[in-house]
């Protein structure tokens, strides 16, 4: 744009054609008036990073990452309910890569592709995965901004389950009164106090 290169019909369509590339691509409109465009293939040091900055990884999750808590019932606990903690991050299909990386570099978790939509999830259930990698790397490597919150919460369930507490009904309870504070259920929480 400095250049005035946007001005001119070959200008515009690399213009369009980086936007392609970002994000979630093009949308409809664009698609319609740009039907030929090829998103601009992004720089091999970007697709072949093989190594992690762990700041940079704390960052990333700080804006793209979900700490949650899930409780379903189950037949084969006492209390009829059994607690998962899981770690997740979500993007277009086209970091596919960067979540393999991510995957490598923490040593843990699962990467898979929606079946429905073109995205890619990076997923850390398993208990022992949460308790002895994902959480001290964030205990380490200190998320910002409100998903500190979300992760707080998330370590003081783990801990719960870690101290088999969860197994009976007061502890079940505790991480209830936790997990209804958590995620988007933290800004209504806030609103009504």
């Amino acid at each position: 744009m400095i250049n005035k290169e946007h001005l001119t019909e070959e200008g515009l369509t690399k213009i369009v054609s980086i936007r392609a590339s970002l994000g979630k691509g093009l949308s409809e409109g664009l698609k319609k008036h740009f039907p030929n465009i090829i998103p601009l293939e992004k720089p091999a040091a970007l697709r072949a990073a093989e190594t992690l900055n762990n700041s940079w990884l704390a960052g990333f999750v700080s804006a793209e990452g979900c700490f949650e808590c899930v409780i379903k019932k189950s037949q084969t606990t006492k209390t009829g309910y059994q607690v998962v903690v899981r770690f997740t991050i979500n993007q277009h299909s086209r970091d596919t890569l960067l979540f393999n990386v991510i995957q490598k570099h923490l040593n843990c978790g699962v990467v898979w592709l929606d079946s429905k939509k073109p995205v890619v999830v990076f997923s850390v259930s398993d208990f022992s995965s949460v308790f002895n990698i994902v959480i001290p790397f964030f205990d380490k490597y200190i998320i910002k901004g409100t998903k500190f919150a979300d992760f707080s919460d998330f370590r003081k369930i783990a801990f719960i389950m870690n101290d088999k507490v969860h197994l009976t009904s007061e502890g079940l309870n505790q991480i209830k009164e936790i997990k209804a504070k958590m995620n988007r259920k933290r800004d209504h929480y806030l609103d009504i106090q």
